[in-house]
Parts: structure tokens; C-alpha cells; sequence
């Protein structure tokens, strides 16, 4: 019997704070209801020495609930506390860099993509104008690195968009305007009229 399982499938909540650092509450309850220490190891052999370990868990939480609840949420705000605290120190470093890399990666993806452009019709205007013996490998060539380059153009265009939408969104923020809906928000609200 694997505990963690067991765990989920009687009492959810008590399973995702388990492994939160300083969410040791619900480890303490299971602890203390199992009579053990408190550590993923004995915690875990109980529960699975327990044939009634489902129901004692169930039983749990639900007497618990709100505690585990509170404990949840203070956990997830500061997750959120500390992804702000980042996007913060970011937003006022005074290197030029951390600042700028959102613009700076546009610059570079509209470099590149004009590098290749050129390359490639290059490549096209010498094997329409007849280049020789050489129009054939030109041609596998070109195709060969079409194909290849179409996965990495898709990753950083998908980085440069939501790189262009995020920084859209703080200066909307900084503004006190409410950020822009995105493109699937509209979609949806023009379907429900």
C-alpha cells in the first residue's frame, strides 16, 4: 500500500499541506492521531499499518477543516508574497538589464528573424537564378532548416508574446487602468454576445 495514495484519496487537504514547508500543522494532526513523530517516515508506516488509517484520516480533516483551510491559504499567500516580493525587486532594480531584458529579447528576436529572412530568400534567389550544381543542395538545405528552426521560432515568439502582453499589463497597472483582456477572454465574450 503506498500512504501517500492512501492519504490523497481519504483526506485531499490534509495531502497537500503535508509537503508545504511551514505548513507542519496537518503533520502534527496526522502525528497525533496516529501517535508518532512527526516525519514523512512515521508518519508513513502508520498509515500503512493502519487498516482503518482512510477513515481516521477522513475523519481528520473533517474535524479540522477550517484550521487546514486557514493553513492552506496562509501558505499560498506567501507563495504569492515571495513571487511578488521578486516581480517587485525586478520592477525596481536600477539595473538597466533586469529592466530592459523583456525589450531586449524583442530586440533579438527581430534581429535574428531578419537574419534568417535575408538568408533564406538568399538562398531562394540562387536557386531560381539557375545557381549551378550547387542549387540542388541549397534547396535540401533550405528545407532542411525551415523544418528545424519552426519549433524554436514557435518557443521564442510564444516567450516575446506574453513577454509583450506581461509588460502591457504592468504599465496598465502603473497607470491604474485594469490590464487588457486577453484574446481568449474577448473570444469569449463576443461568443456570449
Amino acid at each position: 500500500m503506498n500512504w501517500k495514495k492512501t492519504l490523497a484519496g481519504a483526506a485531499p487537504l490534509l495531502a497537500r499541506l503535508l509537503p508545504i514547508p511551514g505548513a507542519g500543522v496537518a503533520g502534527d494532526l496526522i502525528a497525533a492521531a496516529f501517535g508518532v513523530e512527526n516525519s514523512p517516515a512515521a508518519i508513513g508506516r502508520a498509515i500503512e499499518a493502519d487498516p482503518e488509517a482512510a477513515q481516521k484520516l477522513r475523519e481528520l480533516e473533517a474535524k479540522n477543516r477550517a484550521l487546514l483551510e486557514r493553513q492552506l491559504i496562509a501558505a499560498e499567500t506567501a507563495r504569492l508574497e515571495t513571487v511578488n516580493r521578486t516581480m517587485r525587486v525586478e520592477a525596481a532594480s536600477r539595473d538597466p538589464f533586469v529592466r530592459r531584458w523583456r525589450p531586449l529579447f524583442g530586440y533579438i528576436v527581430a534581429v535574428t528573424w531578419g537574419v534568417q529572412v535575408c538568408g533564406v530568400t538568399g538562398a531562394i534567389l540562387y536557386v531560381v537564378a539557375g545557381g549551378g550544381d550547387g542549387a540542388s543542395l541549397v534547396q535540401s538545405g533550405v528545407s532542411a532548416v525551415m523544418g528545424d528552426m519552426a519549433l524554436m521560432w514557435a518557443i521564442a515568439l510564444s516567450v516575446l508574446g506574453v513577454s509583450v502582453k506581461k509588460r502591457s499589463d504592468d504599465k496598465a497597472a502603473a497607470g491604474g487602468e485594469p490590464p487588457a483582456p486577453g484574446i481568449a477572454a474577448r473570444l469569449l465574450s463576443a461568443l456570449k454576445g
